[in-house]
């Protein structure tokens, strides 16, 4: 929900999805979240609210309300309004669409997620993969939107293109190629446990033609350090699961942002859900990581003042 909240201008469909988890009062009125955003220094209390349509008729009825509040979607019978006391509408919108760029979200893709329409939510038990569609579609309209295909190694790739995107944009402007292919090869290397290597593949096609062209690089393969080629069978779920959270976060340039990560743990080694915390903070330290998690090893690499212990608090649930 964070995610959805601070993620504009996005597909409001998405919003309107959560409506019906809004439960409210006798008034007509959900006091949804209240975040506190830090930015160059200064702290702003954001409050998000979502209110009855009906009560007032319509929108252009709640004229005063709308005039203390930023309004953001709305639907038939409910809209969602989001306030802040040090900031006017129009600066409060300008500040939700740089929360925009800087907000993401990792997650498994068997999570169930409530900004997905009910259909969408229900297709999980259908045996045609809409589910998976769902999800691709949601990835496509949200940027930020990450799930932990391990299988895939599109993240990857796309990691070495920019690398070389870089290098050829520095050979425009100087004459010399730069070297951030090389460092971010030496650095995604390092992030694979067991002296294994990762080695960018150009497709077929470049190979005949002997043009390396950055666009071409179509696979990656894995070298153990005596050059023996290792084959998938040979990497664990949670060796394939890490490098995708890192290429995830390199490809992106996920920088001073605000990275929310449900069950980062699972397929990790007990060591490894201890060890992951410090990595996150290593791969982009500028970084604000928001885990949830249900493993006691992630845990204990935190201080206890890092950790914030939720009670279910749903009172009801939609019909």
């Amino acid at each position: 929900m964070i995610f959805i909240l601070l993620h504009r201008p996005s597909n409001y469909v998405y919003v309107t999805n959560l409506f019906d988890y809004f439960i409210l009062d006798n008034e007509g009125y959900c006091d949804i979240a209240t975040l506190e955003i830090l930015d160059n220094y200064q702290v702003y209390e954001i409050n998000f609210i979502c209110s009855s349509i009906n009560r007032h008729n319509s929108l252009a009825r709640s004229a005063s309300y709308l005039a203390e509040n930023l309004g953001i979607m709305h639907d038939d019978n409910k809209a969602l309004f989001c306030r802040c006391a040090k900031l006017d509408s129009e600066n409060l919108e300008l500040l939700l669409a740089d929360l925009s760029n800087s907000i993401f979200l990792a997650a498994p893709s068997s999570q169930i997620y409530l900004f997905l329409s009910p259909e969408e939510r229900k297709s999980l038990f259908k045996a045609d993969g809409s589910y998976n569609n769902a999800l691709e579609k949601a990835k496509k309209s949200l940027p930020g939107f990450f799930t932990y295909d391990t299988s895939s190694v599109a993240e990857i790739v796309k990691f070495f293109r920019i690398a070389r995107d870089m290098d050829f944009d520095e050979k425009v402007k100087t004459d010399h190629y730069g070297n951030h292919y090389d460092h971010m090869l030496h650095d995604i290397n390092q992030a694979i446990a067991g002296g294994k290597k990762v080695i960018p593949q150009l497709s077929e096609l470049s190979q005949k033609i002997h043009a390396p062209d950055k666009d071409l690089i179509d696979s990656i393969i894995f070298k153990a350090n005596d050059g023996t080629e290792i084959y998938p069978e040979d990497l664990s779920h949670g060796e394939l699961k890490k490098l995708s959270i890192y290429a995830w976060l390199k490809a992106n340039q996920i920088k001073d942002s605000i990275v929310l990560m449900d069950e980062i743990e699972n397929g990790f080694h007990p060591d490894w859900q201890f060890q992951i915390v410090k990595e996150l903070e290593e791969w982009e330290p500028s970084n604000q990581y928001i885990l949830a998690t249900h493993s006691y090893e992630l845990c204990t690499a935190l201080t206890p003042s890092h950790v914030k212990e939720l009670e279910p608090k749903l009172l009801s649930t939609p019909k």
